[in-house]
């Protein structure tokens, strides 16, 4: 029987998922040694959003369904909220949890760890949207008014497959720090990261 892999902590973790977090994109020599493509179990994801939740810890359950609105069928949405055309309704649930209060480029900020219970298209984006607190640079939820940062803020954090014989647990270092964004400047810290693992 196989080892279990440690966790990995790897700058090149952010890229094993894609934005949506549908399909992962092992690219570790370490993925190769398992003998079968897995479902993940854990996913978690580190974002920054616009504003200041209130609450330390928020469980979003709404549905997400296709947006049929003419010039938005490339989005989600939650039903009766930003649309009144939509078809494939799912049922959809993220954990949020508050990691530090603080200004984004001199606008009210919150870092938060995101955990998505179901797997729905764009379901992070659009829970956060739904809530009103739309992740930092996100072009396409913010209606196209975020336009100034240099990139989305929404990064994989957590990537647990669990299989026979073999178990991935990888862990990206947090890039949501002054020293590599100035433009971040946290005020109050609720959670730290490394406590989370």
């Amino acid at each position: 029987m196989a080892e279990p892999f440690p966790p990995t902590k790897s700058q090149d973790a952010h890229a094993i998922l894609q934005s949506d977090f549908r399909m992962p994109m092992l690219s570790t020599n370490q993925i190769s040694r398992c003998p079968c493509y897995p479902p993940i179990r854990s996913q978690d994801a580190h974002t920054t959003v616009r504003g200041h939740v209130q609450g330390d810890v928020i469980t979003i359950q709404a549905p997400i369904a296709n947006n049929l609105d003419e010039g938005y069928q490339h989005m989600m949405c939650v039903p009766d909220e930003m649309s009144k055309n939509y078809d494939g309704i799912k049922p959809a649930k993220t954990e949020m949890q508050v990691v530090e209060r603080g200004y984004y480029d001199d606008e009210p900020a919150t870092k938060v760890l995101l955990t998505p219970h179901t797997g729905r298209r764009h379901q992070l984006r659009v829970h956060c949207s739904h809530i009103g607190h739309t992740i930092v640079g996100d072009y396409t939820y913010s209606l196209r008014k975020d336009t100034k940062p240099y990139r989305m803020m929404l990064h994989a954090y957590r990537l647990v497959i669990p299989i026979p014989d073999c178990h991935l647990d990888v862990v990206a270092p947090d890039t949501f720090l002054t020293e590599i964004d100035v433009k971040w400047k946290p005020t109050e810290k609720i959670l730290s990261m490394t406590a989370i693992q």
